[in-house]
C-alpha cells in the first residue's frame, strides 16, 4: 500500500475548500444580480405606473370622455398622449396632442393653461388643427367673458376647415355674429371629374397678395353642367400637355356663373406669365372668349362674390385685383371683361365690412341698389321684400347666394 506523501492530502482539501468556495461566491454573485435585477424591475414599475402605450395617437379615448363630461379621465388620458407624442418626436401626433390637451384644459376652466398649448397649434399644425384651436381660443375667451378677443379668433375662423365634431359649439356660442360673409359657392375638383394633380410639379402657394383675373378665350356655351365640366376636363387636358401640374388657374367660372375649384389654393398658379408673377397670385378665370362678347350677367355677379370672398379671406387689396393685361402685354381678360373689372372689384369698405362680420351683398353691373337694409333678429327675404315693397325675386337677385338664414347685422340690398 502506497504511503501518502506528505502535504497531499492537505493541498487536495486546500484545492477542493477553495473551489467551493468560488463556486459559492459566484452563485452569490448571480442570487445578487438577480435580486437587484428584480429590485430595480420593482422599481421602474412604481416610477412608470401607466402601461406601455402601443401607438402615438389614441384620441379617440380623449373625445369619448369629452363627449360624456368625464373630463378629469380626459385630462389624465390627453396628458398621456402628449408624453407619448413627444417621446415619437412626430411633429404631427404633437400637434395633435396638443390639440386634444387645449380642449380638455379649456373645458375644466383652466383657461391660461389651455391657451399655453393651443397657441402651440395654431403656430405649427395643419390648416384643420390651426383652425380647430383658434376655435377652441374663441370658446375659451367666451367662456371667460373676455369678448374682443373671442370675437377676434371667432373672425379669424373658416367653418369648413374646423373640426365637424366643434363647429356647432361654436355657431351655438357666436350665433348673433355667424356668418361673417356669404360665401363664394365653389364646385370641388371631384365635381368635374379632375385627374390627380401633380403636386410634386408645382411650388407651394406662399403668401396670398394678388388676384389676376382671365378670361378662357374660348367662346363656348358653358350654360349646362355637362358642357361646363366638359370644358373643365378639356382645359385641364391642354394644360397637362404644357407640362403643368394641372389646370393653371385657381378658379373658373363657367356662363351660368357656377364657380369651379381648378387648382388646390394651397399651390402656385401658372397663369400669369412667370414664377415671379405667379407668386402669391390667385388665378380667376371666366370660360368665355370676351374680346369678342359680353360678359353673362350670372358670371360678373359669380366673380364679384368669389372676389369679395377671396379677398376677405385673404386680405388682398383691391388695387391688387388685377386684369391679366395688367401684369403683361396681352388681351385677356378681353376688352368687354376688362372694362367690368373695376365694378366686380370689391371696395375697401365691402372687405372689411365682411371682415368684421357682416354678409355683403353683391349686384353687380349697377344693380340698382337703393337702400341697404341691416338684419334684426326674425328678419326672412320674405318680411325685408314685404317692408319695402320690392319681390323677393328682385331682393334674391339684387342679393346672390343669400337665403332665408339670415343673421342680426347682416347687410341687404333693397333695389
Amino acid at each position: 500500500m502506497r504511503a501518502a506523501t506528505p502535504g497531499v492530502s492537505t493541498v487536495r482539501s486546500t484545492t477542493s475548500s477553495t473551489v467551493r468556495c468560488v463556486v459559492a461566491s459566484r452563485s452569490n454573485l448571480w442570487r445578487g444580480a438577480l435580486l437587484v435585477g428584480l429590485i430595480a424591475t420593482v422599481g421602474c414599475s412604481h416610477r412608470h405606473a401607466r402601461p406601455p402605450v402601443t401607438s402615438v395617437e389614441p384620441r379617440g379615448s380623449v373625445h369619448d370622455y369629452v363627449a360624456t363630461g368625464q373630463f378629469a379621465k380626459a385630462r389624465q388620458v390627453a396628458f398621456r398622449n402628449l408624453d407619448d407624442a413627444r417621446d415619437s418626436r412626430n411633429p404631427s401626433a404633437i400637434a395633435r396632442a396638443e390639440l386634444d390637451v387645449g380642449e380638455v384644459m379649456m373645458r375644466l376652466g383652466e383657461h391660461e393653461t389651455a391657451r399655453r398649448y393651443l397657441f402651440a397649434v395654431d403656430g405649427r399644425g395643419s390648416a384643420r388643427e390651426r383652425q380647430t384651436a383658434r376655435a377652441f381660443l374663441a370658446l375659451s375667451y367666451h367662456r371667460a367673458m373676455e369678448d374682443a378677443l373671442a370675437r377676434t379668433y371667432f373672425e379669424r375662423l373658416e367653418p369648413t376647415l374646423v373640426s365637424p365634431r366643434v363647429w356647432p359649439e361654436v355657431e351655438r356660442a357666436f350665433g348673433s355674429i355667424a356668418p361673417r360673409v356669404v360665401r363664394a359657392d365653389v364646385q370641388p375638383r371631384t365635381a368635374w371629374g379632375a385627374a390627380p394633380f401633380r403636386a410634386t410639379n408645382a411650388d407651394p402657394m406662399g403668401p396670398i397678395t394678388r388676384i389676376t383675373v382671365h378670361h378662357t378665350a374660348i367662346a363656348a356655351d358653358t350654360t349646362s353642367i355637362a358642357d361646363a365640366t366638359s370644358q373643365m376636363r378639356s382645359i385641364q387636358r391642354t394644360h397637362f400637355a404644357r407640362g403643368w401640374a394641372g389646370i393653371g388657374y385657381h378658379y373658373i367660372i363657367d356662363s351660368a356663373g357656377r364657380i369651379w375649384e381648378a387648382r388646390p389654393i394651397a399651390y402656385q398658379g401658372a397663369h400669369a406669365g412667370n414664377h415671379e408673377l405667379n407668386r402669391g397670385n390667385i388665378g380667376v378665370s371666366l370660360m368665355g372668349d370676351f374680346e369678342q362678347h359680353h360678359v353673362p350677367k350670372a358670371q360678373q355677379d359669380a366673380c364679384a362674390q368669389l372676389l369679395l370672398d377671396l379677398c376677405s379671406r385673404h386680405g388682398v387689396r383691391p388695387d391688387e385685383v388685377k386684369g391679366h393685361c395688367d401684369l403683361k402685354h396681352t388681351q385677356c381678360p378681353g376688352a368687354h371683361l376688362a372694362r367690368l373689372l373695376a365694378e366686380l372689384t370689391p371696395t375697401r369698405t365691402a372687405i372689411a365690412q365682411a371682415k368684421r362680420g357682416h354678409s355683403v351683398p353683391i349686384a353687380a353691373s349697377g344693380g340698382g341698389v337703393r337702400h341697404y337694409h341691416t338684419v334684426v333678429r326674425g328678419d326672412t327675404l320674405s318680411r325685408i321684400a314685404r317692408r319695402y315693397g320690392v319681390t323677393l325675386t328682385a331682393l334674391r337677385r339684387a342679393n346672390p347666394g343669400t337665403s332665408d338664414g339670415l343673421y342680426p347685422g347682416n347687410l341687404i340690398a333693397v333695389p
